[in-house]
């Protein structure tokens, strides 16, 4: 069976082979690896090709305020940058880690009324000649997704960081309103553009990291004010096309759960266990609603104990699986304190117990 086949199989519920194997690597993971007997020709952009898991072709729509990128400084141990964002970025070379951000582009109403058109669409935040390259060779194998990084607030932590960007929820919640109604605009226009071209898509897919770990970062009457709106309209555009939603949301977002389902949303990643995300809790309550793409609880793959993760995938895998709606994933991504061996146990066991 086909990745392309196999992918919307198990988000339509239609009969399957088995379920859908998936998963992201730090690229620290993969250096750590190639000491480890992972071979050198393998790299961050083949390493899924290489395990044989089910493949996705994605396009990406910048999303940023599109100002010239540089680089301040490069070590052997780091580099700093100046991002398109106009933000200056540290970026550790040799552990996986988040974004160090400072010197923010937006610190007040009056930085936001100075950038906000900027985040409109235009020809130069998609190639699309390499893009319709891509989809022609794989437009029958993989899955095709058009991927807009934000939809909503999280933008605004890559301008102002995530103190910055909580005090606007708290001191000018229009503000988050106006910059998500502006990303919808240009998402919606992403794919127009993209489809005027010859591209289509099976899945559309936003990443809004709405929760930490003890709740999200706002009330759900926020999120029903500020943000719903434009994601339901994002929603209704997509399904009048045909083309499935995908919501990547870190996080304990179980309080949001009802009106992610309310707003349209057909895909949900990645659980993440340790916020209280209970695969089994969700899929029991919104098995019919959401396909689930995740759910391994990387704490478990990285603690070296096998036992205990053969469990917890036999556990969760003959659960999941029954009725379709699964894609089998770690919680978030494969740290460089897994070892290779470890990773190539998990997924004989994914494959072994997904199988229909």
């Amino acid at each position: 069976m086909k990745c392309r086949d196999r992918l919307l199989g198990a988000i339509n519920r239609t009969p399957i082979d088995r379920i859908p194997v998936w998963e992201n690597f730090w690229e620290s993971t993969i250096t750590n690896w190639h000491k480890q007997g992972l071979p050198s020709t393998v790299n961050y952009d083949n390493i899924s090709e290489h395990f044989g898991l089910d493949l996705y072709n994605l396009v990406y729509v910048d999303w940023s305020l599109q100002y010239p990128a540089a680089v301040v400084e490069d070590t052997d141990e780091y580099r700093i940058t100046v991002s398109s964002n106009k933000v200056t970025t540290k970026v550790m070379k040799n552990a996986g880690s988040t974004l160090e951000l400072s010197d923010y582009s937006i610190t007040c109403r009056k930085d936001w009324e100075e950038n906000k058109e900027r985040i409109q669409f235009n020809e130069r935040r998609v190639n699309i000649k390499k893009e319709k390259e891509t989809f022609d060779k794989t437009r029958d194998t993989h899955l095709q997704m058009y991927f807009m990084p934000c939809m909503g607030f999280e933008m605004f932590k890559y301008c102002m960081g995530t103190e910055g960007l909580l005090i606007t929820v708290a001191e000018d919640p229009d503000m988050i309103r106006e910059l998500t109604e502006r990303l919808e605009r240009l998402a919606i226009d992403g794919v127009e553009y993209c489809e005027g071209h010859g591209l289509s898509f099976d899945v559309a897919q936003i990443t809004e990291d709405m929760g930490y770990s003890n709740g999200p970062f706002f009330s759900p009457a926020f999120y029903r004010e500020y943000i719903m709106p434009s994601h339901k309209r994002w929603n209704d555009y997509l399904h009048s096309k045909g083309i499935k939603s995908m919501l990547h949301t870190c996080g304990d977002n179980r309080k949001l759960l009802s009106s992610y389902a309310e707003a349209g949303f057909d895909v949900l990643n990645p659980l993440e266990q340790k916020a209280g995300m209970d695969i089994f809790e969700i899929k029991k309550d919104y098995g019919d609603v959401f396909t689930i793409w995740g759910g391994i609880d990387v704490r478990t793959i990285a603690s070296g104990d096998l036992a205990a993760l053969h469990d917890e995938i036999r556990g969760k895998v003959l659960m999941a699986k029954q009725g379709g709606g699964y894609i089998f994933s770690s919680d978030h991504s494969i740290p460089d304190n897994v070892p290779l061996s470890t990773y190539q146990k998990m997924l004989e066991w994914g494959l072994r117990y997904g199988k229909y």
